[in-house]
Order: structure tokens, then C-alpha cells, then sequence
């Protein structure tokens, strides 16, 4: 019942096909996206193997190329009608993914623009490649904490422009991994990933990453690493604390935890970004020293192949390893929550290519690798995805 990419069309269990088309119809009822999530939307509804639409022939796609591309499949079942509502529920996706995008790579050091290219492509070519229907893929902070300590040990002094080139070569390294344990039909190994065992490691991650922030929050430069460590090292630099940004600061993260309590489906991250501008704007706060991140530039990222220098290839595969361990994890076992609670089988092997593909395309557009996030794919699932 996996829906697999050799699964033939014509030997798809019943359930599967149901499914198809019970996804099929939900497009209608579906409320919020824009352009680019409307794809993911409908492409990523095609984990399960769609029946042969009944009429002419010739107007049909080829059994291989709607088991190779799942969007292939989609594409044929996909109405017209459809889109707006689709763009419509889109929209409500961009606006959680947009203040996330632009925060998220201060975590592993990197620039804010480099959160935005990796919130497009690999989204777009998840949904080609993937399996999950809900899933939404971009950048995430688990995987970003760890590519920040992969960034630490690899460049300890190494510029913004040096980090960004070693991102995007974790990203392929990671991509091409990923490809390769499909090959091999490693999707298996996912099975031994249960919930709890991957809940208590991303507590710890968790842990780590709010005591990596606590700098940022205070403006107090933290030398110390581990978890107790950064706390001693506050506590003996308290009177430096900077009282605007701490009190700025947990602010918003109150608001945003006060929205996400009354009401989920908001976009909670969008508007307490949005009023923190708003008070940045009313009352001057970079004038009082609140940090501003700056201009963030409007060009498109450019193809290109990333060539690291003075790293070992043997320290970047080990590292790319790691994240590729935690990614996957995390993203499968997301993708697998989901399916489940929509009554959808997600096949790992197939996950293994949608992964792959969308971080070798991250990789070559200036990215970092990106995998399931769940906040965003439980408010797809939430507005209808």
C-alpha cells in the first residue's frame, strides 16, 4: 500500500485511490495560499497513486511519469477552478513562512536573505518530488542550530560570505545523500525513528537553542558554550544587560504564544513581527539601541555551484551527516503524523527523494538545508491543506 514511485498505476489498492480522490475534492474546501504554496498544495496531495481519468487517452499522461513525478499525476486530476481558493489558502502559509524565513538563519550565524531563498525553491521542488500533502518544507530551527555548531567547528573565524558558501555545499552534500539512501532503499531505517526518541532529542536541541538566544536577547556577548556555562557567564555580566531589547524581546514571544493560545489558525509569528516593526517605526527604538536587521537585499538567488575554501571534504561529509540524520528524522516523522491523521500512507523512500532534491536545489541557489517544518505544515493541515 506505500505509495511508492515503482507502484504501478494499475495496481494501486483501492484505499490509495480513494484517498486520491477524497484529496482531490478537499482542494475545494481548502481556504488560504499564494502562488508558490498552491503548488505545494496540490502537488504534495499526490502521495497517493491517483486513478486513470476516464475519457480520451491521448489526453493522458504516462503511467511512468506520474509514478516518477507525483505532481505529474496531480497536474492531470487538477481544476481550474481550484486555484483561486488554493492561492487564497497559500497566502496564510507565506505569512507564517515569511518572519520565520528572515529570523531563522541568525540562529546558525548566517544573513537574513539567505532564509528567503531557502524558503522558494526547495518548496517548490519538494512538491514535485515529495510525498506528504500537508508537508511544508523550508527552513527549520533544529536543523539550523546544528548547522550552526557544523559552521562553528568548520569556520571558527570565517566571514558571513564564507559561511554562506559552506551552507549551501552542506545543503548539496545533505541533497545527494539523501538520493542516494533512496537508491539504496534505506527509506526503511525511518521505521526505528519512533516519536519519543526523536521528542526527547529535540527537547535537548530546544534546550541548546534557547540558551544560544539568550545573548541576543540581553545584547550580552556569550563566550561559554553547553547549557549551564552561558547561564553562570549572564548571571556574572548582568548589569550589562540591555533593559529595551530583554523587555522588546519577551514581548513578542509572549504575544505570540498568547495568539497561538486563542487562536492556532492565526499567524501568529506574522503579526507580533509586524506590530515589533510597527512599535520600532512609532517610536524610534533604534535610537534607544534596540538593533535593527538592516536592508535585506531584493535579488533573486543565482544558479551557481558552491566551492568551498579551506575545508576538508572528509569534516563537510561527517557534518552533513549529522544534519542529515536529524533533517530526515524530523521531517519523516512530520510527514508521517500527518499522513496519518489524513488516512495517507507517506512512503520514506520517496520522502529520501523529495528531501534530496529540494536541498540540491537549495544548495545551488545559495541555500542551507532545509527540511519538514512543523509549525507551518500543522497550519496547512489546519486551513485545509
Amino acid at each position: 500500500m506505500q505509495a511508492n514511485a515503482l507502484i504501478c498505476v494499475n495496481r494501486a489498492p483501492a484505499i490509495e485511490i480513494n484517498a486520491g480522490r477524497d484529496a482531490a475534492r478537499s482542494f475545494s474546501r481548502s481556504g488560504k495560499s499564494d502562488f508558490w504554496a498552491a503548488l505545494v498544495r496540490f502537488a504534495s496531495r499526490s502521495a497517493a497513486v491517483f486513478p486513470e481519468p476516464q475519457g480520451d487517452r491521448r489526453h493522458r499522461l504516462p503511467a511512468w511519469l506520474k509514478a516518477a513525478v507525483p505532481l505529474a499525476a496531480q497536474l492531470e486530476q487538477y481544476s481550474p477552478r481550484w486555484l483561486a481558493q488554493d492561492a487564497a489558502a497559500g497566502l496564510a502559509i507565506a505569512a507564517v513562512a515569511l518572519p520565520t524565513a528572515v529570523a531563522y538563519p541568525e540562529i546558525a550565524g548566517l544573513p537574513p536573505a539567505v532564509g528567503l531563498y531557502a524558503s522558494i525553491l526547495p518548496l517548490i521542488v519538494y512538491a514535485i518530488f515529495g510525498s506528504s500533502r500537508q508537508l511544508i518544507v523550508g527552513p527549520d530551527a533544529v536543523t539550523l542550530a546544528i548547522l550552526g555548531a557544523s559552521l562553528s567547528q568548520l569556520l571558527p573565524a570565517g566571514s558571513d560570505e564564507q559561511k554562506v558558501i559552506v551552507s549551501a555545499v552542506l545543503a548539496l552534500t545533505v541533497g545527494i545523500m539523501c538520493l542516494l539512501s533512496a537508491v539504496l532503499r534505506l527509506g526503511f531505517i525511518a521505521n526505528f525513528l519512533s516519536r519519543p526518541i526523536l521528542t526527547g532529542y529535540l527537547c535537548g536541541i530546544s534546550l541548546t537553542l534557547l540558551i544560544a538566544q539568550l545573548g541576543r536577547l540581553t545584547t550580552v556577548p556569550l563566550e561559554s558554550h553547553g547549557l549551564l556555562r552561558p547561564l553562570v557567564e549572564l548571571a556574572g555580566e548582568i548589569t550589562r544587560v540591555h533593559v529595551p531589547t530583554l523587555c522588546l524581546g519577551l514581548g513578542v514571544f509572549l504575544l505570540m504564544r498568547l495568539l497561538r493560545g486563542r487562536s492556532p489558525r492565526l499567524p501568529a509569528p506574522l503579526l507580533a513581527v509586524a506590530i515589533g516593526i510597527l512599535l520600532s517605526w512609532l517610536f524610534d527604538l533604534q535610537s534607544i539601541g534596540i538593533a535593527l536587521i538592516g536592508e535585506i537585499p531584493a535579488s533573486l538567488p543565482q544558479l551557481s555551484v558552491p566551492v568551498p575554501q579551506g575545508v576538508e571534504f572528509d569534516d563537510l561529509a561527517l557534518n552533513a551527516f549529522a544534519i542529515l540524520v536529524v533533517s530526515f528524522g524530523s521531517g519523516i516523522v512530520t510527514a508521517r503524523s500527518f499522513g496519518a491523521k489524513n488516512r495517507y500512507r507517506v512512503d520514506a523512500n520517496r520522502e529520501l527523494i523529495g528531501f534530496g532534491a529540494a536541498n540540491i536545489a537549495c544548495g545551488l541557489f545559495g541555500g542551507f538545508p532545509v527540511t519538514g517544518a512543523d509549525s507551518r505544515t500543522a497550519i496547512n493541515d489546519a486551513v485545509g491543506g
